[in-house]
Formats: structure tokens, sequence, C-alpha cells
């Protein structure tokens, strides 16, 4: 889940990622960056007190450190409740109706290193995230 209206509802996101020289403990779109990829999808739209919000799958295809967040900043559209790249104040408001980053994996894929087969896990969104998106359908449903 992140903020803003995600336009198109479908794209990549080619942008090098590289540490902060200037904040060590932050990545960020640096032009001496590593290459990376991701994809995305929009499945659906919601709103929190007259603010859009956007429920994106994404489909990282190179694996930096903190990719799907900086890139999603990068677009304008942080994810709620995150800390470290949606500022301190959005974050503080997100988490009085979001407990946590609303950042999920569902599926991971991988060669295993022994055996050489590709091995697939998947997990169910988390019940506290699932009651943010009953949460928010209600909010919006009523606007």
């Amino acid at each position: 889940m992140v903020h803003g209206k995600v336009e198109p509802a479908q794209g990549e996101i080619k942008a090098p990622v590289g540490r902060l020289p200037w904040r060590r403990d932050r990545f960020g779109v640096l032009a001496g960056g590593r290459a990376a990829e991701t994809s995305y999808q929009v499945i659906g739209y919601y709103q929190i007190k007259n603010e859009p919000l956007s429920l994106v799958e994404l489909f990282p295809k190179t694996g930096r450190t903190h990719q799907i967040r900086v890139h999603l900043r990068y677009l304008g559209h942080p994810i709620v409740a995150d800390t470290f790249y949606a500022g301190r104040k959005r974050s503080r408001e997100d988490k009085k109706w979001c407990p946590r980053l609303f950042l999920h994996a569902s599926k991971i894929g991988f060669k295993h290193p022994q055996t050489g087969k590709r091995v697939v896990f998947k997990s169910e969104l988390p019940p506290e995230l699932e009651q943010v998106l009953q949460f928010l359908y209600k909010s919006s449903s009523l606007t």
C-alpha cells in the first residue's frame, strides 16, 4: 500500500539504487548506483481522509537493498508507515491506522543452492494488514 494514486496502473521503474553518501544507513536513486528494475501493477485504489492510496503488486527484477521502498519513494509514492522513506511525520500519521510498514512478500522463488531445483514459497497477507484493507475499504465506501 502506497500513498497517492499510482498512474499509470502498470509500469516499470528503472532507476539505479545506491547508498546515500550523506546518510549511510539509507539508500536512494543515485547516478552512480547499481542498476535496478521493478515492475508494478496496481491492484486497487483506496483513500483515507481524502488522501488517495494505491494497493500495488511489485515484481523486482534485481535485488538491491531497499529497492522496492526506494523505487516507490522515487515515484513519489512512499509505502504506508515507512519511517525511513516516507518521513517521520507521515509515518506517525500512518501508524494511527496501520500498525506497521505495509509491505509483504506474498511469493518468493529461487534456485536451491544444493539441489539446483527451483523452490517457491507463498505467504498470505498477515492478519494485521488484512485488517487495514478492511478498514480502508469501509472508509473508502463511505465517501
